[in-house]
């Protein structure tokens, strides 16, 4: 994902989790659970990239959405249920079930739950 200076914001409905209402690019800053701003120099940003710079040829589910991770470019990576990525507007890819596995570990680590309204 290239070398930039910022904050990543990171959106996320639980990975595996199955939703009522479909998670679209959308709607997922408006229905997220958890969330995290990570430094992009961080270690933790470092190890979720070298994750998703790995993956392969494949098709991105848009009803399915579970990550979207809005980088200080303002351009967005979404990955869905099923470990299908979209990179900016249109490359699609495909993590790997033990890339899925890792994504979904650092994210359930590193993300808080959301903060509730009062």
């Amino acid at each position: 994902m290239g070398k930039m200076k910022g904050q990543a914001r990171i959106y996320y409905v639980p990975i595996g989790t199955e939703t009522y209402v479909p998670m679209t690019t959308d709607n997922i800053e408006v229905h997220h659970v958890r969330f995290i701003e990570l430094d992009v120099a961080s270690r933790e940003y470092r190890n979720l990239t070298s994750l998703i710079d790995v993956a392969g040829d494949g098709s991105f589910e848009e009803q399915r959405v579970r990550v979207k991770i809005l980088l200080p470019d303002a351009s967005a990576v979404y990955i869905d249920n099923n470990g299908g990525m979209r990179l900016g507007s249109s490359r699609q890819a495909t993590l790997s079930h033990s890339s899925l596995r890792g994504v979904r570990k650092l994210l359930e680590e590193i993300t808080k739950p959301r903060q509730k309204n009062p």
